[in-house]
């Protein structure tokens, strides 16, 4: 398109372009819509600015097989689409396809370029490199997968023991106080101490000891 003009010529020169792509994956998910197309334009006031370039997009994915062949673009998606399985000669084509001359013609050459050694070879590798990748996409996506997994439980695993071990510490700590204010309140009752004083030093009642001291 930016091609057309030289140097100092002016944009009046330019002639309308047409853009076709046709993908093999959808490019608008959020459409069921095939066929789209774009210009120039402003979305906000509905103006178009000018149709000298447009672009179409036509999306295979999106193009299913049980779909009604009546206009030539029908029958052209659906050769497109499902070519290889006519060529390989086990589905025969639809007959409003085998009315359509210029189909039939491109159906005939894609044979012959399929007979043809050289070039199967050149489809083969290029299908297994795509199939490759594919893996290769997949593997790396299962692989995160699993490393995230697995640092997960690793996590998980060293926050379980942290909390145990400090949960550990803490009861053993208690228990351990406790222990110790029993000893010095059965250290204290056996030198005569009250058992009021020895409450109020540990927080323990000894049973059998006076309040004003004694035995135990």
């Amino acid at each position: 398109y930016s091609q057309q003009l030289k140097r100092g010529d002016e944009y009046e020169k330019l002639k309308r372009t047409v853009a076709i792509s046709i993908l093999d994956f959808p490019l608008f998910p959020d459409t069921t819509a095939l066929h789209t197309r774009f210009r120039f334009c402003d979305p906000v006031h509905g103006l178009e600015l000018s149709d000298i370039l447009e672009i179409h997009y036509l999306e295979l994915a999106k193009f299913r097989r049980t779909q009604p062949l009546v206009t030539p673009l029908e029958k052209w998606l659906h050769a497109l689409k499902f070519a290889d399985i006519y060529a390989l000669g086990l589905v025969d084509l639809p007959e409003p396809i085998q009315a359509e001359e210029e189909i039939v013609m491109a159906l005939d050459i894609m044979n012959d370029a399929y007979s043809d050694e050289e070039v199967r070879d050149y489809i083969d590798c290029l299908e297994k490199a795509e199939r490759d990748e594919i893996w290769r996409r997949n593997n790396a996506v299962r692989r995160a997968e699993a490393e995230a997994l697995a640092k997960g439980q690793a996590e998980g695993l060293a926050r379980g023991q942290a909390e145990g071990l400090a949960e550990g510490l803490a009861q053993g700590r208690a228990e351990g106080e406790a222990l110790a204010r029993e000893k010095m309140s059965r250290a204290l009752a056996e030198q005569g101490i009250d058992a009021e004083t020895i409450y109020k030093a540990t927080g323990i009642r000894i049973s059998g000891v006076p309040e004003g001291g004694g035995d135990v």
